[in-house]
């Protein structure tokens, strides 16, 4: 095209950056209070993972993201690729997403064993965990308090890895870097 005497292009950029999901594992600890610890063994380069495991965590707990901690950082914690490429978000990102889905199914259960249950007959894609609940996706109003349930003063754990169990009471903490967040 010309305008006037200057030539003027028209085009468009375009480009492509492989972003694989790699192998990884994440622990979630819930407490009745409606606290959450996401820990998994990656580390953060400064490429943002301390707020995208919490961020992941907050959504998928349904909880403030003030409630969540994150602990990364250890090879003692759940399985991690190294870090880098663009594969660390995604690849956590999924293994949250896995333990949480975990957890709910078996917040799930207990809450049907309780008396009544506004839950009854719900499978586990029905439900959700919202403002320290578990409750029906299109009714929350049918919900159970994770505070109120018999287990409650447990701390339960869910993980994306295979060979731990799902859930145990919590004996012992272990050192490791910990990021609380506010948004103070």
């Amino acid at each position: 095209m010309r305008d006037g005497t200057d030539l003027v292009g028209w085009g468009m950029a375009t480009g492509i950056w492989e972003a694989l999901q790699m192998p990884m594992a994440a622990r979630i600890v819930l407490t009745g209070n409606g606290h959450a610890e996401v820990s998994c063994a990656t580390s953060d380069i400064g490429t943002g993972t301390y707020t995208v495991m919490a961020q992941v965590a907050a959504d998928m707990l349904g909880v403030p993201i003030d409630n969540v901690t994150v602990k990364l950082g250890d090879s003692t914690l759940p399985l991690s690729q190294v870090e880098g490429g663009s594969w660390t978000a995604a690849s956590v990102a999924h293994a949250i997403a896995v333990t949480a889905d975990e957890l709910r199914k078996k917040l799930l259960g207990f809450a049907q064993k309780m008396p009544n249950s506004p839950l009854a007959g719900l499978q586990t894609h029905d439900v959700l965990l919202t403002n320290g609940m578990i409750a029906a996706r299109k009714d929350t109003s049918r919900a159970v308090s994770i505070a109120q349930m018999p287990c409650a003063r447990v701390a339960w754990i869910a993980s994306s890895m295979k060979n731990q169990p799902n859930s145990r009471r919590i004996t012992s903490t272990h050192e490791t870097r910990t990021q609380r967040y506010s948004l103070k």
